[in-house]
């Protein structure tokens, strides 16, 4: 009897021969490809020892190899069938039919052996259409011609009358362009609404026939592609969008030197709106700031429309991208589009100053606005910041080259300079964000300025002409304030007889004065950065503004201090016995009476003094403040009394 371990080898070199014969299965296949690489080095070992055993001189892997292929060729035979029925054949009557013999075409590689496994008759008629076909099925300008055609074969219609291929004819008007294109449209959907149902086999055919009408126009248009216009060429592609992909699906049907041209030209009429953008937003630039570039040439290139020749068209596209488009980071491309795209954002940040977006930021909490806040400010100012800033460089390399006017690359390079800066990091969005709340920020400082401009006239009245008068407030803690009432002048010239008729009552109080002099602290301060002789009348009015509140602060001081001090006549200086003017901003009055409360405090101070040396029990309280005394001293005891 044989021994075990001859037993084994005979069984494993039997085993051998029938793999060699084609019984793997797919399921074999799989499990020796997935062997990690320790089961594939004892896979190897064992079928080494049987291999000397029966001195076979075929390595193993190779008859897995053989099979390995041939299991891949049929999937591959399988995946073709299924693309192709999936892509042309989806309203067959007999699709089902072909899914369920493809099922179980696919099944078999699981139960039998490889070699034995040959694609269905039934599905063998269908790898001569998918192998021709399937390389354009992604392809969305075949497929959207293919349905053109289809429709009107379908609807009885010439598969001759194709508006692409008779675009290409030079005898053929634009009217009739028009129209066929407009008829194509209403096939589609006439075939859609009344389906003609075909067999797969008939539906392929039809493919294959109107693929190779496809061939000859895009042969047509490779052969006459420079001399034609770019609407020929377009038309081929009813997502622009999806043209370079097209292209390069198509590629293989197209003359290999003319594929930069069709890829020039849909690349431009994809991005034309963001093109052209660029292109008038580099123009609006030069408006500001004078840049050394050719601006017919800008014109030019947003002057393209269809009808302009294909190869004019790719020139200019190409002379765009290298003298400008190449040379900007897509940040800097990003600005010029809203430059162009959004002028109305830049005349409004170049019309506002450093204090006006500080206002708009501390007010923006205060606003009722759905489309503002916090954070849409902050982009603004950051957008703001970010021009003043490149405005600057530019402005101070022109005075450093001692030119002019800077070419456009050294504009970009003072615009990459900035960006370097991590504060600029989100520009992009910054300015996204600020064009699309332009209209409420826009509102926001309408407001702002009709307040300040509120001030500013507050601020005029008072000086132009206005009464003064000093009062005396509070019971417990006695201070003093001013009321200042405003003259109407029409009033005064129709010479009224009553106070009301005579004055427009409004009476101002030192803190409303107070906050107006802050305002004109800095509108002062603001103004100084700007020189005209109107500038310079408006900031000496406000500094006469500042003088004239400082002189009410130190005389409602002094009066405090007399008061505390126990000078008996301070109501001789309040309203009722003293009124002052301010006219045409002559405050005399008031100066004087400022200077005399001052003398009369220090005399009374001395006085007081000397008084002291005298009498030391003298007291500050007058007459009044003893009757205050008394009368917190009394209520005080009628509160603890039982």
């Amino acid at each position: 009897s044989l021994s075990i371990h001859k037993i084994i080898i005979n069984r494993l070199s039997q085993q051998w021969t029938k793999w060699e014969q084609g019984t793997l299965l797919a399921s074999d296949i799989r499990t020796w490809e997935n062997f990690p690489k320790e089961q594939k080095a004892i896979f190897h070992e064992i079928w080494s020892l049987v291999a000397k055993e029966t001195e076979k001189t075929v390595d193993i892997d190779l008859v897995f190899d053989v099979s390995c292929k041939a299991l891949k060729a049929k999937l591959e035979t399988n995946d073709k069938i299924i693309t192709c029925l999936n892509t042309y054949c989806q309203e067959a009557t007999d699709k089902q039919e072909y899914d369920d013999l493809v099922k179980y075409w696919h099944e078999c590689f699981e139960i039998e052996s490889i070699g034995l496994i040959d694609t269905p008759p039934a599905l063998s008629n269908i790898v001569e259409f998918a192998e021709e076909l399937n390389p354009y099925a992604a392809s969305i300008a075949w497929k959207t011609y293919l349905d053109q055609q289809t429709a009107a074969s379908r609807n009885n219609r010439s598969l001759e009358r194709n508006p692409i291929e008779r675009q290409l004819r030079e005898e053929l008007d634009n009217d009739t362009s028009r129209q066929e294109e407009e008829f194509s449209t209403d096939v589609i959907q006439e075939s859609i609404n009344n389906k003609v149902k075909m067999e797969s086999i008939a539906i392929l055919k039809e493919a294959k026939e109107i693929l190779k009408q496809f061939k000859q126009i895009l042969q047509h248009i490779c052969e006459r592609g420079r001399r034609i216009p770019i609407e020929n060429i377009l038309r081929l592609f009813p997502d622009i969008n999806q043209a370079q992909n097209d292209l390069e699906t198509l590629a293989p049907l197209l003359i290999k030197d003319i594929l930069p041209l069709l890829r020039s030209i849909t690349s431009f009429w994809k991005d034309r709106i963001r093109i052209r953008s660029i292109c008038t937003g580099i123009m609006n630039l030069s408006s500001k700031i004078s840049v050394d570039i050719d601006l017919s040439f800008l014109r030019s290139l947003n002057s393209i429309d269809q009808r302009v020749l294909s190869e004019q068209c790719s020139s200019i596209y190409e002379q765009y991208l290298e003298d400008f488009e190449r040379k900007c980071s897509a940040n800097v491309l990003t600005l010029l589009s809203f430059y162009g795209s959004s002028q109305d954002l830049f005349e409004f940040l170049d019309s506002l100053a450093a204090d006006d977006v500080y206002n708009l930021q501390e007010a923006v909490n205060d606003w009722d606005e759905t489309l503002v806040n916090t954070k849409t400010i902050f982009d603004f100012s950051t957008v703001k910041n970010f021009l003043d800033r490149a405005y600057a460089s530019i402005s101070e390399k022109q005075k450093q080259l001692n030119l002019t006017s800077l070419s456009f690359d050294r504009i970009i390079g003072c615009f990459e300079d900035i960006l370097t800066n991590k504060e600029f990091n989100d520009l992009a969005k910054c300015l996204q964000s600020s064009a699309l709340s332009l209209a409420s920020i826009k509102r926001i400082h309408l407001e702002l300025t009709d307040k300040e401009q509120s001030k500013r006239r507050r601020i005029a009245d008072i000086l132009q002409s206005s009464n003064i008068e000093f009062v005396r407030i509070g019971h417990h803690e006695v201070a003093f304030d001013i009321y200042i009432t405003l003259q109407n002048h029409q009033e005064q010239q129709q010479k009224q007889t009553t106070m009301n008729e005579e004055q427009k009552i409004q009476n101002i109080t030192f803190a409303d004065i107070s906050e107006l002099r802050d305002r004109a602290r800095l509108l002062e301060y603001s103004s100084n950065t700007q020189e005209s002789d109107k500038n310079q009348h408006d900031v000496d009015k406000l500094r006469h503004f500042i003088q004239f509140v400082s002189v009410v602060e130190t005389t409602l001081e002094t009066l405090t201090n007399l008061y505390r001090a126990g000078y008996p006549l301070v109501s001789k200086f309040l309203i009722t016995e003293k009124t002052f003017s301010c006219v045409n901003g002559n405050y005399d009055q008031l100066t004087q009476n400022n200077a005399t409360l001052a003398n009369l405090l220090v005399s009374w101070e001395t006085k007081l003094l000397s008084l002291y040396e005298i009498y030391t029990d003298l007291t500050y309280f007058t007459g009044d403040q003893f009757q205050l005394i008394e009368d917190y001293i009394y209520k005080s005891l009628s509160v603890t009394d039982p």
